[in-house]
């Protein structure tokens, strides 16, 4: 069993372990679609990071349909996005984001890569280090359609109901050997709002059932969401401030050393341009705090255009090599109106 230099209690790390001692294509669901379901919280994103991966059941952006195959709706036209995190060193995950809102349809594709690259290998009998440098990279892509029935019926309802499905494809390559499994969700997200006075409130719910497929590999497992949004407008009808609490619940397969369920969030926004994010995950480590910011350009001051940049912090610095090292990224994403 190898170990990675001073990153024994690291997720990552005793992920690329498992898939070094365990061989990739074990019966039941793989060691690789295990990694990928115990990794989710490494995949999440700034802005989803900072708020803990409770924000299930709120509109996530272009990354969405990594989590939830049928998103609400977040604005009609092409959506983009890329993220970037950084964990210890020789760890970064990066995603890209496409999607289309077109009407009560929404088209997106996903792709994110977790890399790990000229790691130092040790073992028991060589701590000092067997000269050998290890590489791994894991990779899932996601495309996901999804329609909004509440839209398409009744196009001036104050419901959002959206159905959707996504496929998976999880790619795996640890030094020479290369891996591929797939994995198809599905999901299903419902939001009323409430007009009241010079005030709103918008109530969500998400589900999504991930592995609706028996024949493929990759672990099942159960997500819930819940979101309550309250919104305050000036006398013209301009926002100018929100605040967001929402919390998920998650059923699979787990981990009883390291593996909760429940997950947290809290968002802050002004004016719709400054948002402030806490969030609290469970689901490693016995529970870690995160924090996090976004800077919105809105649509008003650039139309067609709108972008924002989110950054998120994971305060799990003690279970890096480097004390002063927390696990952060940053997401950019813009829309374009059509």
């Amino acid at each position: 069993m190898f170990h990675i230099i001073r990153l024994r209690y690291t997720l990552p790390v005793a992920s690329l372990c498992l898939l070094l001692s365990t061989p990739v294509a074990a019966a039941g669901f793989s060691a690789l679609g295990q990694v990928f379901y115990q990794s989710d919280w490494i995949f999440a994103g700034a802005r989803a990071e900072a708020l803990g991966q409770a924000d299930l059941a709120l509109p996530r952006g272009p990354l969405s349909t990594l989590f939830n195959p049928a998103p609400l709706p977040d604005g009609q036209g092409v959506h983009v996005g890329y993220g970037h995190m950084d964990y210890v060193a020789g760890f970064a995950c990066q995603q890209y984001g496409l999607a289309w809102e077109n009407g009560p349809w929404r088209f997106s594709a996903v792709r994110s890569e977790f890399k790990a690259e000229d790691i130092l290998v040790r073992t028991a009998y060589q701590p000092e280090g067997t000269g050998e440098l290890f590489s791994s990279e894991q990779r899932q892509q996601v495309f996901a359609v999804s329609l909004d029935i509440a839209q398409l019926s009744y196009p001036d309802s104050p419901w959002n109901w959206t159905v959707g499905l996504s496929h998976r494809n999880y790619r795996s390559s640890i030094q020479e050997d290369v891996s591929r499994f797939d994995g198809i969700d599905f999901g299903s997200s419902a939001r009323r709002f409430y007009q009241l006075n010079q005030a709103g409130l918008e109530a969500s719910v998400s589900g999504v059932l991930r592995n609706i497929d028996k024949d493929k590999f990759t672990p099942e497992s159960t997500h819930i969401g819940v979101a309550l949004t309250m919104h305050l407008f000036n006398d013209d009808g301009l926002g100018y401030l929100s605040c967001s609490l929402m919390a998920a619940q998650e059923d699979g397969p787990k981990d009883p050393d390291f593996f909760g369920t429940s997950r947290f969030g809290l968002e802050l926004t002004g004016l719709g341009i400054l948002s402030l994010r806490m969030g609290h995950d469970s689901h490693a480590f016995g529970g870690t705090s995160q924090w996090g910011a976004g800077l919105t350009i809105p649509e008003r001051w650039i139309h067609p255009f709108s972008l924002t940049v989110d950054y998120g912090s994971l305060d799990a610095w003690e279970l890096s090599s480097d004390p002063d090292h927390a696990f952060e990224g940053f997401n950019v994403r813009g829309r374009l109106a059509l």
